[in-house]
């Protein structure tokens, strides 16, 4: 009985042809489950990741902004923070771009209110990392004494100068950055619908306002100085709440030069394509301190054309 049935066993099995799309769809329930798998590995990994670097990789993974290459300029780490700033040619704009980019967002900026955010997506850019942008009209303090309480307060160690340079004198002060605002996950959410009416309308500029988070990832302190000529120098105090990483990006026509400031390692950066200010030429000189607990990143930088670049390190070298 027993050779029968595998006789028989082994007749039949010459007879089962198997379906041509067995193998394919074997393997598709394999991609997928394999696809999961990774997915939910990478999420996982992503929840382990300090708030700014989340962010930054959601916006690229999930909005479908691509940011990949570029050369690396520098990167520096010290106390809560890791900044990567390179040069991309995916970043490059066109001069007629450039120009109607920083008009749209000086126009909503005009629409803000005191205190108010927004941020704005340009469709021309498509998949351009650049196609995100943010601006805001921010509190100011004119008052010299009411904006030092204000930073002492947060900051006991840090002074703020009545001038800069002797002939810039502060003008007033502001919880923000100099330009623009910092895009948490909150203005992300904004973007499919964004883009959803871009496609609708046609419309080339999509803005929606937004509002910051309770708890920031940074606290900002930005003091402007201006002269009689009306050249501004911003010194910008920033203060991370949490471990951090900066993703920096700028396009090849930049100019980077390795600086020593206090005896600090520090960064100068000239952007000739910048989207805010009163020009398209941004200088910055940026570096880092570790004061107790506290990792403070300095900045000093102009939109005023004429400003040298002596003049902004003769600035940073007083503060």
């Amino acid at each position: 009985m027993e050779n029968q049935l595998k006789n028989e066993f082994q007749q039949n099995s010459k007879n089962i042809v198997p379906s041509p799309t067995l193998d394919s769809r074997i393997m598709a329930v394999y991609r997928e489950c394999l696809t999961e798998k990774k997915e939910k590995k990478q999420m996982k990994r992503l929840r382990k990741l300090p708030n700014i670097a989340v962010i930054g990789l959601l916006f690229v993974l999930l909005c479908g902004f691509a940011f990949v290459g570029g050369k690396l300029l520098f990167q520096e780490e010290q106390g809560d923070v890791k900044v990567n700033f390179t040069a991309n040619e995916e970043i490059t704009l066109e001069s007629s771009l450039l120009e109607k980019m920083r008009h749209s967002l000086s126009e909503v900026k005009a629409n803000l209110k005191k205190g108010e955010i927004a941020v704005l997506y340009f469709a021309e850019l498509g998949m351009n990392s650049y196609a995100f942008q943010s601006v805001s009209n921010p509190e100011v303090v004119k008052n010299l004494d009411s904006w030092s309480r204000t930073v002492t307060q947060h900051n006991p160690t840090e002074h703020i100068p009545e001038s800069l340079l002797e002939t810039f004198k502060f003008t007033q002060g502001m919880e923000s950055p100099a330009y623009g605002a910092f895009i948490d996950s909150a203005a992300f959410k904004l973007l499919d619908d964004m883009k959803a009416e871009s496609k609708k309308t046609g419309q080339d500029v999509i803005w929606r306002k937004t509002t910051a988070k309770s708890k920031p990832v940074f606290n900002f302190y930005t003091s402007l100085y201006r002269n009689e000529e009306q050249q501004t120098i911003y010194y910008t105090l920033q203060i991370p709440n949490e471990k951090v990483m900066m993703e920096g990006i700028t396009s090849p026509s930049s100019v980077y030069e390795d600086l020593n400031i206090q005896g600090h390692q520090a960064h100068y950066t000239l952007d000739k394509q910048s989207l805010y200010g009163a020009s398209n030429i941004y200088q910055n000189i940026m570096w880092i301190e570790e004061k107790g607990d506290q990792t403070l990143i300095y900045q000093v930088g102009t939109d005023s054309p004429s400003v040298t670049k002596q003049q902004l390190i003769q600035a940073a070298q007083n503060l």
